[in-house]
Parts: C-alpha cells; sequence; structure tokens
C-alpha cells in the first residue's frame, strides 16, 4: 500500500513466521489523515512614501494624502521585487498619513512544488530547505534592498503614483501550520489533523479526557457522552464508548486494553498515515 486513501483506514493485523509458524498480532487501526506542508510566516512593516507622477487630479497636496484602499497593488509591487514566486505577501494595514504611510504585512513562505502524492518524504523535505533559504534571502532583500527603492503603482485608472520604500523591518520567522492542524512529530515538514480520539490544544493533539469522545479528526474539542455517561479510558474515539450511569458500577464490564501501534509513516495526496493506537473491547 504505497498511496493510501481514507477508504484503506481500518484495523490490520501483522504477521511473523519462520520454519517453526507463524504468529499474529493483535488488530491495529491503520488511519489516514489529513496533511499539508508547512509555511514559513513573518511580520513586516514598511514605512513608504507616495508621490503621484501621472494623475488628473491636482498634484500639489494631493500628493501627500493619497488613501491606499487596494491592498493587492501594494502586494503586488512588493512580490515584483522579491521575483519569488514561493513568497507570497498579504497586506494586513495601512495607515495613510500627510507624508507617506506605514503597512503592516506579512510574508509567506509557500511551497509551490511540495505535491505529497507523486513525491517521496525525501523530496518534498529537500524543497522545504530550498524554500527555507529562499524565504530568508527574499527576507535579507528586505531589509537591506527593498529600503530606498521606488516602485510604480496604479492606485487607480486616473492616479499613477511612485512609491519608495524609506523603511523596511521583519520580525521573528515562524513555521505555520494551516488550521486545525499541527507539525507532524516525525517529519517536521509535514502538518497533520489531530486523529480521533483527540483534539488539538495548544499545537499539540491531546487525547479526550474521561466522558468525552471524538469521532473526527482535526478536531479542536472532544464531546460530552451523553445522559452522563462516562468512558473507561481517555482518548475514546466513538460514543459507543460511553457507559450509562449504570454501566458503570456492572461488574461485568472488563477492561479495554490497548492493541498495537502502527509506526509507519505513509504520504499520499493530501493525506499522512501517522502512528495511531487502537483498542480492542475485551468480551
Amino acid at each position: 500500500m504505497t498511496k493510501p486513501s481514507a477508504a484503506d483506514s481500518g484495523y490490520y493485523l501483522c504477521q511473523a513466521y519462520n520454519y517453526r509458524g507463524s504468529i499474529q498480532s493483535q488488530p491495529a487501526e491503520f488511519k489516514v489523515l489529513n496533511s499539508a506542508t508547512i509555511q514559513f510566516s513573518v511580520l513586516t512593516n514598511f514605512s513608504i512614501d507616495w508621490f503621484v507622477i501621472d494623475s488628473n487630479i491636482d498634484t500639489g497636496s494631493a500628493a501627500q494624502r493619497i488613501n491606499i484602499t487596494d491592498y493587492r497593488v501594494i502586494e503586488s509591487a512588493l512580490e515584483s521585487a522579491i521575483n519569488s514566486s514561493s513568497v507570497r505577501i498579504e497586506v494586513d494595514k495601512v495607515s495613510n498619513g500627510l507624508d507617506g504611510s506605514v503597512i503592516k504585512a506579512r510574508l509567506f513562505g509557500i511551497c509551490t512544488n511540495c505535491d505529497l502524492l507523486n513525491h517521496s518524504l525525501d523530496t518534498i523535505e529537500d524543497e522545504v530547505m530550498d524554500l527555507n533559504d529562499i524565504f530568508h534571502s527574499s527576507l535579507q532583500f528586505i531589509n537591506g534592498g527593498i529600503s530606498n527603492s521606488e516602485f510604480v503603482v496604479f492606485v487607480s485608472s486616473e492616479v499613477m503614483v511612485r512609491m519608495r520604500v524609506a523603511m523596511a523591518s521583519t520580525g521573528n520567522v515562524s513555521i505555520i501550520c494551516p488550521p486545525f492542524m499541527r507539525i507532524s512529530d516525525e517529519h517536521f515538514f509535514i502538518c497533520v489533523s489531530c486523529s480521533p480520539g483527540s483534539y488539538l490544544r495548544n499545537s499539540t493533539c491531546a487525547p479526550c479526557e474521561l466522558g468525552h469522545y471524538q469521532d473526527q479528526q482535526g478536531q479542536t474539542s472532544c464531546k460530552k457522552c451523553p445522559s452522563g455517561g462516562t468512558t473507561d479510558m481517555m482518548g475514546s474515539r466513538s460514543i459507543e464508548q460511553c457507559s450509562s450511569a449504570g454501566d458503570i458500577t456492572s461488574s461485568s464490564r472488563k477492561s479495554v486494553i490497548s492493541a498495537g501501534k502502527i509506526t509507519a509513516v505513509v504520504v499520499s495526496t493530501l493525506f499522512v498515515v501517522i502512528g495511531e493506537y487502537c483498542y480492542h473491547q475485551l468480551q
């Protein structure tokens, strides 16, 4: 199974054998989880002066009072200066003043060649490392190369200005995952969803507490057992693992044991298989 899909999720057995015979393991659950590659991110501030160079309006005082409402024109100008398809800029805020503007933006480094379906983990890791180099080179260019540079920007069909970056500064680079995902324990460059029976808490996957369960992946909380019921163990994955108040005191109920753990890692299109504990109800 080299490219598993969600349909391949289920319980599997391992078999060991030699010339004396064979033996099977307890069933272990094989779960396919949503995945994505990491992104690099950094917050950036620009101090910008605006100069009207072509306009049908009076260029006197208006040159110092241009209100930029279309942030994309700024994003495009900065992206063109960086000149990398792997770096994207999102402008968050523009504070317009009489002498210029202060722009708050965030840079994202996106691995455009990290195809989880058609590339091996080693190849994706190399791509992410290359992206890291490109991203940090872009930051060096921003800190040293963009300052005092000028760009022509069309504010509207009637107004064209020259944008001069007087100062640029950046914060610390961070590694981020898409919403409701965390960085894989096995591979720093892969983001995965929390598996059923757990939820995302402080960037890690925590098991559901007693009396709670979670039957879906990628969640930020667990569901409470109905009617005051509880569970025999943490990390319950189904409402069927919830016991009613009467069942809790029943002596006939036996313990739930861990059956095994899958440690292999397999990547497919937007999915990754990570280690999973499975549970088997003793009769």
